[in-house]
């Protein structure tokens, strides 16, 4: 089983930005007083020509187009944002399968589900589990593994039969006799304790083992262990 330790980091909070209290109907009409304001307080003698007012009345069409763009992106991003927080909210609680070399039990005799991608066919595949005092608390051995994805579980107990305790452990997994030339990458299910933002508006995920990954690493997401 994979072992997932307590997360010490806290995930960065996610900034938000204040609009503009300015809408774009709110410049048009200062806009256009500001017009009326010349054409009454213009000189009678020297009236304001049609090609000045022509161009400031273009300004105005102008300044309405891009307020009503910036409203329009407003509106899109608040969508974006909320959505995202949907997504946040979602992956929250549930099980992925990630690279890792340690699982977090939750409770006692929880289960672990793994995966590892063998690049060719093995004659046996062993998978050692350990505690927190290096104590291996289980051990298995697979044999004639073709190569590919393979998978497997490690259902939470002991070499007796017994469920082990909620804790840290950490996994490991090799191909042939030696742990030391053969060793393997593993792929273990882990809880996502709190999903958030990091500062340039990426998903991390904050695992119970420790880890803190982005969300384009997780290999798989899990229904249920």
């Amino acid at each position: 089983m994979s072992t997932v330790g307590t997360v010490n980091a806290s995930p960065p909070n996610v900034g938000t930005s204040t609009p503009s209290t300015d809408t774009a109907g709110d410049l048009s009409k200062n806009f256009m007083q500001m017009l009326l304001a010349q054409l009454r307080n213009q000189d009678p003698l020297n009236p304001m020509d049609s090609a000045a007012m022509t161009g400031q009345l273009a300004q105005l069409n102008m300044v309405s187009g891009i307020n009503a763009t910036n409203d329009l992106m407003r509106s899109v991003l608040d969508q974006i944002k909320e959505s995202t927080q949907m997504q946040l909210s979602d992956m929250t609680g549930k099980y992925a399968l990630v690279d890792s070399d340690s699982v977090q039990l939750m409770t006692a005799g929880e289960p672990v589900q793994f995966e590892t991608s063998l690049s060719k066919a093995v004659d046996q595949l062993t998978l050692s589990v350990t505690d927190a005092t290096g104590r291996e608390v289980f051990n298995k051995k697979w044999d004639a593994l073709p190569a590919g994805v393979v998978a497997f579980q490690w259902d939470g107990k002991a070499a007796d039969g017994k469920a082990v305790p909620a804790g840290h452990y950490t996994i490991q997994a090799w191909s042939g006799q030696s742990a030391a030339t053969g060793k393997v990458t593993l792929q273990a299910s882990q809880l996502v304790l709190q999903a958030g933002l990091d500062s340039e508006g990426q998903i991390q995920l904050y695992l119970a083992n420790g880890q803190q990954i982005g969300s384009d690493s997780v290999k798989k997401w899990l229904a249920s262990l």
